[in-house]
């Protein structure tokens, strides 16, 4: 019996100790319940009307929206500084904005007039000295244009008559500039009509040398056969003797010669990284003096400056 009681009292103590443990040391619910119920409310005060968190819904993909307009704002910002780089190809030695080729290949230049009609060019091979002797190759009777490179690109061609006709690459802008039909031109009307070339647009037609026949002029009424490259007069003058000379020997620095000889003609407005010039023959005017020895087409030399449009 008294066995007995002794196991009884020792599960008794037992329990006691166990409940003491349970109540110390296990996790309390009361009072995760309480936190439950205390935490509650914060999830509630967060919780907004419906307009209010469409509002809210729309902020956010406004401003998800947004983020990439700014970046596109700073790329577009960057842009201008690298325009730079393309400019400087437009004119790269015997190269015009990537198309158009100055040592091979047949080639026409065309001029749009103020009544919108064009003033067509005629036909001739393109070379170069980068290729050919200058004194060889540069003939009338060869239908050929000679491109030197200087202070600027220059291009050499010839105008007036070969066979009884005007079929030399610039023999229509002669013409042009000297008469309009059978009425002959003075001088001064011959200097109006030449500055009236500034502001004048213009186009290079090229193709391959089987597509086109030197000395035959172009069509104008016709598509280009070939690559197409648009340009701008920006400048021109008319150097008369007794300055012909001394032009003849500055072939390679004429941007320079013109600014300093011909200050009115605009050429310091031609960049040579994105024009070049023509230079031609151009007869002499009726009221021209005559000059013992020298012939008609030997009296002037028209300078034209175009700008290559991108």
């Amino acid at each position: 019996m008294k066995l007995v009681w002794i196991s009884f009292v020792s599960v008794l103590v037992a329990l006691f100790a166990l409940a003491v443990c349970t109540y110390f040391f296990a996790p309390p619910l009361v009072q995760v319940a309480e936190i439950a119920v205390t935490t509650e409310p914060s999830v509630l005060n967060i919780a907004i009307p419906q307009e209010t968190a469409i509002a809210t819904a729309m902020a956010v993909v406004s401003e998800q929206i947004e983020a990439p307009e700014i970046v596109l704002t700073q790329t577009l910002v960057a842009i201008p500084t690298q325009t730079a780089t393309p400019e400087s190809e437009l004119v790269s030695e015997y190269i015009l904005n990537e198309k158009i080729n100055l040592s091979e290949g047949m080639i026409a230049l065309n001029i749009r007039l103020d009544d919108q009609k064009i003033l067509p060019g005629n036909w001739a091979e393109a070379t170069s000295n980068q290729f050919v002797d200058r004194d060889s190759e540069f003939d009338p009777h060869n239908g050929t244009i000679y491109t030197v490179l200087g202070d600027t690109t220059v291009i050499g061609a010839h105008s007036g008559t070969i066979y009884g006709s005007p079929i030399l690459f610039a023999s229509n802008i002669d013409l042009y500039l000297r008469r309009d039909g059978q009425k002959v031109f003075g001088l001064d009307e011959g200097l109006a009509n030449t500055a009236g070339l500034i502001g004048k647009t213009a186009f290079f037609c090229q193709t391959t040398v089987d597509m086109a026949k030197k000395l035959r002029q172009y069509d104008p009424s016709a598509p280009c056969v070939g690559v197409q490259q648009e340009l701008m007069i920006v400048a021109v003058g008319l150097v008369q003797e007794p300055l012909v000379e001394e032009y003849g020997q500055h072939l390679t620095s004429l941007r320079s010669f013109m600014i300093a000889n011909a200050p009115e003609a605009n050429f310091e407005l031609l960049n040579p990284k994105t024009g070049f010039v023509l230079i031609t023959c151009v007869g002499r005017y009726p009221d021209q003096p005559v000059l013992s020895g020298i012939p008609d087409y030997e009296y002037n030399r028209l300078v034209i400056g175009f700008e290559v449009v991108r």
